[in-house]
């Protein structure tokens, strides 16, 4: 067990890895009201190819990650009716890059710990059982409308990226689901669901050793090797296409435009990255959020980063047109003063989001996944400088790595 002091955060972190390959993060926080946990596993929408243990590359269709968080959380009898028994309401989602669980409690942490833990590590899963919970997702996505924001980002990351999986990680929908079999999910889950793929985050007023040896505890006897999830190593810089259109039904059209930025490496120079793509955003969002009302994101996932730009009343090439060109100015003239009072604003709002204790234990959860330690983010702020956050608007805000995505009424015009 490794201990991390952060001063300026005023926190502590312990850190170990257990001997079949899980690693375990505990931040004791003394006085700190009630429990949270999140476990986090590298499996999501953008996991379709693996290299396996035995040396084989598997496949898998999209939508598998999302159909394995059914069948193991939401099912009767699955982990989330298993914590209500015990008067804890947790939250599971599936996301590009990885699933969680998370709750909160305020007096059973150790026995939610357990049930979590044994319901995971040794998933009763069965094709039958399987097929079972592909059957109810079908029924439930088949005659549901398209939404149109779900429609947007997927059309956006299919103009974004050629190959990378990202493409398809919103995807499970009925054509897909229905081509898996229940043999194909299970591989998966067999796979990707063991403990060297796994974190698992606690805070709160806990003594860490106690959260280690309950831990140890309840873990499956052996060493399972966990798959490696395989990206594509051919992924062009540019972005894989200009333009995406779709007519659906909706009221008014809606446009998104993305910004490919470089692939972000793994470790604490992802975080860095993370930190600089964020501070690109805010830098971004200041002058088109107060002129248009545009909000700006960034977003970084294993092998894939990109900057999004949207809003209410934005038509495609006016949006295209002046991003393009409050990039080129930040690139060209970008003042220290400015700079300096958006980087300490940027710090301030994550420091003060560290009192949100769940999405505190998610975001350490992903950066162990990454190679990182999400706490080195108070350093990293001080070492990124102007220079470094123009080299990324540089690589993602040029019309060779921007797309455009629209939706627009049936029968309408942008």
């Amino acid at each position: 067990m490794e201990k991390f002091s952060y001063p300026r955060l005023g926190e502590l972190c312990y850190l170990d890895r257990l001997e079949n390959g899980m690693t375990v993060c505990v931040v004791p926080r003394s006085g700190y009201w009630g429990y949270h946990a999140c476990l986090a596993v590298a499996c999501g929408g953008m996991d379709r190819r693996a290299a396996m243990p035995d040396g084989t590359v598997a496949d898998f269709p999209p939508g598998t990650a999302h159909a394995l968080a059914r069948a193991l959380f939401h099912c009767r009898g699955g982990v989330l009716d298993v914590l209500a028994a015990l008067g804890i309401e947790a939250e599971v989602r599936s996301a590009p890059d990885l699933t969680f669980c998370r709750f909160s409690c305020a007096h059973t942490l150790e026995s939610a710990l357990r049930t979590l833990l044994r319901q995971v590590l040794r998933p009763e899963l069965s094709p039958e059982r399987l097929a079972r919970e592909q059957r109810r997702i079908l029924r439930e996505t088949g005659p549901v409308p398209a939404d149109p924001d779900q429609v947007l980002w997927a059309n956006l990351l299919c103009g974004l990226y050629a190959r990378h999986p990202i493409r398809d990680a919103s995807s499970g929908a009925a054509p897909h689901l229905s081509a898996a079999t229940p043999q194909e999910l299970l591989q998966c889950c067999q796979a990707l669901y063991c403990p060297g793929n796994m974190v698992l985050c606690v805070l709160g007023d806990v003594d860490p050793r106690r959260i280690f040896s309950v831990v140890r505890m309840v873990q499956p006897e052996g060493t399972r090797r966990p798959a490696r999830r395989i990206l594509p190593e051919d992924e062009p810089s540019g972005a894989a296409s200009r333009f995406h259109q779709v007519e659906i039904r909706l009221c008014s059209p809606r446009t998104l435009l993305g910004c490919k930025a470089p692939a972000p490496p793994e470790g604490g120079a992802g975080l860095r990255q993370l930190l600089t793509g964020d501070l690109a955003a805010r830098l971004l969002s200041g002058a088109l959020a107060e002129d248009r009302g545009w909000a700006v994101q960034y977003h970084q996932y294993p092998g894939a980063a990109f900057l999004t730009v949207g809003g209410a009343d934005c038509a495609a090439e006016e949006l295209r047109g002046e991003v393009l060109e409050e990039a080129g100015r930040l690139m060209s003239a970008l003042d220290g003063a400015h700079f300096t009072a958006v980087r300490r604003a940027a710090y301030g709002q994550r420091l003060l989001a560290l009192d949100h204790a769940p999405e505190t234990a998610l975001h350490l959860a992903r950066a162990c996944l990454s190679g990182a330690q999400y706490y080195d983010w108070a350093d990293l702020y001080d070492e990124i400088g102007p220079e470094e956050v123009r080299a990324l608007l540089r690589a993602a805000v040029c019309e060779t790595a921007v797309s455009l995505s629209v939706v627009r009424p049936k029968g309408g015009t942008v």
